[in-house]
């Protein structure tokens, strides 16, 4: 369970790091059209 914690920190970590601002605004745009 431990390892599977760490793995999933890592990889949030890795994905905001890899993610830009323009990224995130495009999928928060996506989500909030679906929700819409």
């Amino acid at each position: 369970a431990k390892a599977a914690s760490a793995a999933t920190a890592a990889a949030g970590a890795l994905i905001a790091k890899t993610h830009d601002a323009g990224a995130d605004k495009a999928l928060v745009d996506r989500t909030i059209a679906e929700l819409g």
